[in-house]
Order: structure tokens, then C-alpha cells, then sequence
């Protein structure tokens, strides 16, 4: 697989430039074996399934091809995923389960735990069983299934093509907007609500820094900073301020890692024009709308005093009852309304208690901790430190939004922590896979009894 000047460049006073240069010779061969056929190899029947849920969860056709929605996409693709993972287990005497993993299965515990407490057990088995547990499942093939980078950047590329492609036509086309001038999304689902669609771009806006960082070709630069700055020109006409917020928390984490600590300040001045063309040109009631954030009197609607009252409900329901709360998906049963907390962290410790949300918070703190390894790895391969950055940014953008929304059922979350997960795999396993190469004369440098030891491997 090596050539042999890599290998000679493994001696006993070998540096950690060295083993991080035969590293990525390492992923780089591999990578193209995988290429050829992404779809084969170990785990293939899981990949597909994820890949196939992600096209119908993102793609959403049954919104685009008439007749789609009487064929179970999601269903058909669940079943391949979970089919294939069940195949791969029984193959294998033992199976590993990352910590991030195991934390999601904790929360999936103390879901199922508030269930006999429920105020409606009907509603809540529906959210914990029905709906949440196929979240569990997929995050958990996805983490397996993605055994290759080049199967986690098709996964996060079709991710991103396909809200890139609701954005457009959202914007320019088959979006419709209300009364108060903001933008609904051109399909259903996770793209509705405008704040909905804008945390959809929030979460994909630094993953489209990447692609266009690692971008070879002009007019492939091009294209994505077109879809960059469509996807800013979006959220403003989303009029959405936890959009807007997100946004601008993601721009702020991408042009640290992307422009300034990696020296592209040209991509930080063209990010910048574009951001500032676009704010420049936006509408005036966007101006007041996002003034609102900090003045509540320009709040016309008053949705500003609503979402506070909601919030001091959720505080209270969640402090009557702390330990399972009051029931998944019964907050509003709870609080006396129609309405959820719109704020995902208050209102899973009104449902769940909060046990709940401490394994919540604890997931997405391990998770965000994981990219900060990954990023500072001193022998990291540089396109999967990028990729950290990006979903780090992501996850920043997710923390924000999750203040002002509730989405503690829904995927976002847990996609970027199957995403990171899997990232955090390859790693480990082209550091054994090193090891195994060059024996002890590695040991100094790379050490593989834990994932702290190898994303972190220094000069010794």
C-alpha cells in the first residue's frame, strides 16, 4: 500500500511530520480504493441505507415527484440501514459503542423511563417509539456504516446539495411568503417554518465553507460561494432572528478557523463582501425584526412577551417535576396551551426531567470536545481537521438555535454528533492501522489505547 520511501522515512528517530506525511499516504490510498465503488466493502447494505435516508429526509421527494409520497422511502431506507448493521453484528464477536453513542442511548433510556409518567402516554410513546427511537437508530448505522472519509464527505455533500437545492428554489422560486413579509419554504417538513429552513442553513452554511476551502477548480470556488451567498440572502428573507443569530454565530466560528488561524484572509474579505452586500441590500423590516432581539418594544406581534411566558412555564413544569418530567412531547398539555417552550433545553426538563437534559447537554459538550481534539491534533490529516471546524461551527450554530426552538426530537443534533463520531473513527483507525504498519518504532509518537492518546499525538 506504501511506497518505500515511506517506508524508510520510519526510523527510530522518525518525527511526528513523518508519521503524520505516511498517515495521509495511508488515507490517500485507501480513499482511492473507495472511490471506485463506495458501495462496496464492509458495511455497503448500512451505508445505503443512510444514504438513502439522508436523500429522503433532506431531498424530501415525496414534495417534488407526484406519487412519491405513496412509496415509504424513509421506512424502505430504515430497513436497509438497520438489515445491514444486524448483517455486520452477527458477523463480529464484539462490537464497539464510542462514549457519544452510549449518551445517546442514556437519553433514549430516560425517555422511555418518563413514558409510564406521562400526562399522555398515547402522545408521548408516539414521540419516544414512533418517532425518536428510529433518530437513535439511524445515528447509530450512521456511525458505523461511515467507515471511509470518502463515504462521510458523499453523506455530508448530499447533505448539503440538498438544502442548497430547497434554498433555491425556496428563494427564487416555489417559496411562498406570509403577510409579515418573511420566507416559508418551497417543501414541507423540516423546511416549513422559516425558522426551521433557516437553521437548516445555519447548519450547512460552514460545511459549505469547507467544500469551498478544499476546492481545486475556480469555477467549483465559484459556484460555492454562490450557494454561500444565497444561503445568507435566505435567512434574511426568513426574517428569522434564531436564524439570524446561528448564522452569524457559524460565520463567526468559519472565518476563525477557516480565514484567520488558516492565514485565507482573501475567503475572509470575499465572505465578508458578499455578508455585508447582501445585509446591505435586505429590507428594512429585517433591520427591526433583528433590533427586536434587544429591544422588545419593536416586537411588533408580540411574540417576544409570548416565548418568555413560555419559557417561565417551562422552567416551572420542569422544577414540579425534575425527575421525568411531565412527559415526552407533553409540554403543552402541561403548561395549559397549544404552544411548545421554544427552547429546546427548558422544555426536554419539563418532559424528560432533568436527567434528561443533563445527558443532553452532556452529549453535545463530549461531541464539541471531539472536534476540539480532532482540530488540534497535531498529526491529523488537514482536510479532517477542516471538516472538525466545520461541524464544530455547525454545532455552535445548533447550540444557538436550540435556545430559541424546540428540537430535541428532531435530527439535527444527532446528525452532526454521527457525523463527528465518524470523523473521530478514521482517525483511530489509520492510527492502528499505522501502528500495525511500522510496529514500536511509532510508539513514541502514536499510542493507540485511547482516542485522547491518538488525536493528540505530540513530539516526544
Amino acid at each position: 500500500m506504501l511506497n518505500h520511501t515511506a517506508s524508510r522515512s520510519y526510523g527510530s528517530n522518525s518525527s511526528v511530520s513523518d508519521a503524520a506525511e505516511n498517515l495521509h499516504r495511508i488515507r490517500r490510498d485507501r480513499d482511492d480504493m473507495v472511490h471506485q465503488s463506495i458501495f462496496a466493502g464492509e458495511h455497503a447494505l448500512a451505508f445505503v441505507g443512510v444514504l438513502l435516508f439522508s436523500i429522503v429526509y433532506f431531498g424530501r421527494p415525496e414534495d417534488w415527484i407526484p406519487g412519491a409520497g405513496m412509496i415509504p422511502f424513509a421506512k424502505i431506507a430504515g430497513a436497509l440501514a438497520t438489515l445491514g448493521v444486524l448483517g455486520d453484528i452477527a458477523r463480529r464477536s464484539r462490537f464497539h459503542f464510542p462514549k457519544e453513542l452510549l449518551l445517546l442511548l442514556l437519553l433514549f433510556g430516560q425517555l422511555c423511563l418518563a413514558l409510564p409518567f406521562s400526562t399522555w402516554k398515547g402522545g408521548s410513546f408516539e414521540i419516544v417509539i414512533n418517532q425518536f427511537s428510529k433518530v437513535v437508530i439511524i445515528t447509530f448505522v450512521l456511525v458505523h456504516a461511515t467507515s471511509t472519509w470518502a463515504r462521510l464527505r458523499t453523506l455530508i455533500f448530499v447533505h448539503v446539495l440538498a438544502v442548497l437545492a430547497i434554498t433555491l428554489v425556496s428563494s427564487f422560486g416555489a417559496g411562498h411568503v406570509e403577510t409579515e413579509g418573511r420566507l416559508f419554504g418551497a417543501v414541507g417538513g423540516i423546511f416549513a417554518n422559516p425558522n426551521d429552513l433557516a437553521l437548516n442553513l445555519a447548519l450547512v452554511l460552514p460545511l459549505c465553507v469547507v467544500f469551498l476551502t478544499v476546492a481545486q477548480n475556480t469555477l467549483v470556488k465559484t459556484a460555492w460561494l454562490a450557494g454561500l451567498a444565497c444561503i445568507v440572502y435566505t435567512v434574511i428573507a426568513t426574517y428569522s432572528r434564531s436564524g439570524f443569530l446561528s448564522s452569524l454565530a457559524a460565520v463567526g466560528v468559519s472565518l476563525w478557523y477557516f480565514g484567520i488561524k488558516q492565514g485565507r484572509y482573501a475567503l475572509l474579505v470575499a465572505v465578508m463582501l458578499v455578508a455585508t452586500g447582501l445585509f446591505a441590500i435586505a429590507p428594512g423590516r429585517f433591520a427591526a425584526r433583528m433590533h427586536s432581539i434587544v429591544d422588545s418594544s419593536l416586537d411588533e406581534n408580540g411574540s417576544f412577551a409570548t416565548r418568555r411566558d413560555l419559557l417561565n412555564r417551562s422552567v416551572e413544569a420542569a422544577l414540579k417535576h425534575p425527575l421525568v418530567g411531565g412527559g415526552p412531547g407533553q409540554f403543552a398539555e402541561v403548561a395549559g396551551g397549544w404552544h411548545v417552550a421554544h427552547n429546546s433545553y427548558t422544555e426536554l426538563a419539563a418532559e424528560a426531567g432533568f436527567p434528561a437534559l443533563l445527558i443532553f447537554l452532556l452529549m453535545l459538550g463530549y461531541t464539541f470536545g471531539l472536534t476540539g481534539q480532532l482540530i488540534s491534533g497535531k498529526s491529523v490529516d488537514p482536510e479532517y481537521r477542516l471538516a472538525a471546524a466545520g461541524l464544530r461551527a455547525s454545532l455552535v450554530a445548533f447550540v444557538i438555535a436550540a435556545f430559541f426552538a424546540s428540537y430535541e426530537y428532531h435530527f439535527f443534533p444527532y446528525l452532526l454528533l454521527g457525523y463527528v463520531s465518524a470523523l473521530r473513527g478514521f482517525v483511530i483507525r489509520e492510527r492502528a492501522q499505522l501502528q500495525a504498519e511500522y510496529g514500536t518504532a511509532t510508539q513514541p509518537h502514536v499510542r493507540c489505547n485511547s482516542a485522547s492518546n491518538l488525536l493528540n499525538a505530540h513530539e516526544g
